[in-house]
């Protein structure tokens, strides 16, 4: 019921350092990260490999936070360069080990948003692994109606010749035509798959600012099938989150103390049209206080997602 996915595919990280992962380890998984660190090799593990393996998630199930691992690494390679020091003078036997069990101490640090985890996880494995930066924009997307594109593709092939599209910029190239006039292509991916879409002149010049590698937007495309296959034009590009923003109204913000409320004020400086409530428990949940913020912010799940990450918020509801 699992998918696998080889360490050695992930990007910056070599067969040698894969094959001393797999001996150190053995039969014994890794209990901490301070386990994995007093393991390893620093000779065999460098610090690039790590931060590789860190953006792909595979440190996920002994710190699910992958910000506070990747800010700490240093402290990870010290630890192991102490290890294996301290093995290469027969220190642990000397002493008994006795550092063996110290906990290995990482900073708390706010963890990356889902899109810088998202595109962190891209750069590392080449596509989006865990989630698509567009899934937290589903309620949106439905209620533009937006289709998914294996389904647009299969009504392009039953005739459709029109359709709202979204999507992340996985790549944008430009070209010149015969004529000798430029166009663009662009690659963009949801979670059903990758599809491409082009601008001939016009189009390029009005949107080829918003469709950079790594953002997510809304297109119109115009249709039709080409050597059997959908051959899709862009007539219109909007950011998803400018769209999400005129769409989503209200935002509900569960906290238990004052700790966030820095981060909230940090996120919530542009001004836009929708309501923001701050709920706070108190009393282990038990009760209740609402205090809905003067003015109107923008929103969007972008927003949302920086703020469930932020130590002390412990939900955010969004309409």
């Amino acid at each position: 019921g699992k998918i696998l996915y080889a360490m050695g595919a992930i990007k910056g990280v070599g067969e040698q350092a894969v094959e001393h992962i797999v001996e150190v380890r053995g039969d014994n998984p890794f209990k901490s990260l301070g386990d994995f660190a007093r393991r390893i090799s620093p000779k065999a593990l460098n610090k690039r490999t790590l931060e590789n393996l860190v953006a792909a998630g595979a440190f996920d199930e002994l710190e699910p936070n992958r910000a506070k691992v990747y800010e700490g690494l240093d402290r990870i390679m010290g630890l192991a360069q102490r290890t294996e020091e301290n093995r290469t003078l027969g220190q642990d036997e000397l002493f008994g080990g006795s550092d063996s069990e110290e906990p290995l101490q990482l900073d708390d640090v706010h963890g990356w948003t889902n899109e810088e985890k998202l595109q962190r996880e891209h750069s590392a494995i080449g596509f989006y692994l865990s989630a698509h930066p567009i899934d937290e924009y589903a309620s949106v997307l439905e209620k533009m109606r937006a289709q998914p594109w294996t389904q647009f593709a299969e009504a392009v092939k039953k005739g459709a010749s029109a359709g709202r599209l979204a999507g992340t910029v996985v790549s944008m190239q430009e070209r010149k035509t015969k004529s000798g006039t430029r166009m663009g292509i662009a690659r963009l991916s949801d979670s059903t798959g990758q599809y491409e879409a082009l601008l001939f002149r016009e189009k390029l010049e009005q949107f080829r600012d918003v469709l950079q590698t790594g953002r997510s937007v809304v297109v119109l495309v115009g249709a039709d099938m080409r050597d059997e296959e959908p051959s899709l034009r862009i007539e219109q590009v909007d950011p998803i989150d400018r769209v999400a923003a005129r769409l989503q109204k209200s935002m509900r913000v569960f906290v238990r103390d004052e700790r966030p409320i820095q981060s909230l004020a940090k996120h919530l400086q542009v001004r836009g049209e929708g309501d923001v409530t701050v709920i706070v428990l108190l009393e282990n949940g038990a009760r209740e206080v609402e205090v809905k913020l003067p003015g109107r912010f923008r929103l969007s799940p972008e927003i949302a997602g920086a703020l469930k990450a932020v130590p002390g918020v412990t939900d955010v509801q969004m309409a």
